[in-house]
């Protein structure tokens, strides 16, 4: 496993009010960018409690990947607290229900 970021990590926010922990964003996923993202997809991750699990500390060259329907996904280099650095995905999303969700994958 070393250093891979296999498992997909999901948190719940409620539109209308601060995703992840503490950044405010857009309420509509298509006034979002990928830099929105960026501080709650790494707050997310080092609160994952998995020992095995690398942290991401920071993600460079971010980029867009696509925006579909209520889907924003994007990729960036993440720099891992092992020193090492990999490839990573993260997205946003509301559900039908108007929640909105946030995750990532390493690659």
């Amino acid at each position: 496993m070393g250093d891979r970021l296999r498992v997909w990590a999901v948190i719940l926010a409620f539109v209308g009010a601060v995703i992840g922990f503490g950044c405010e964003v857009p309420l509509d996923i298509s006034e979002l960018e990928c830099d929105d993202i960026v501080d709650d997809v790494v707050e997310l991750s080092q609160k994952q409690t998995n020992p095995f699990q690398s942290k991401i500390l920071k993600i460079y060259d971010v980029k867009q990947v696509s925006r579909i329907g209520e889907r924003l996904t994007c990729e960036g280099l993440a720099l891992l607290d092992s020193g090492s650095e990999q490839n990573v995905e993260f997205y946003s999303y509301a559900d039908a229900d108007g929640d909105t969700f946030i995750g990532y994958e390493g690659k």
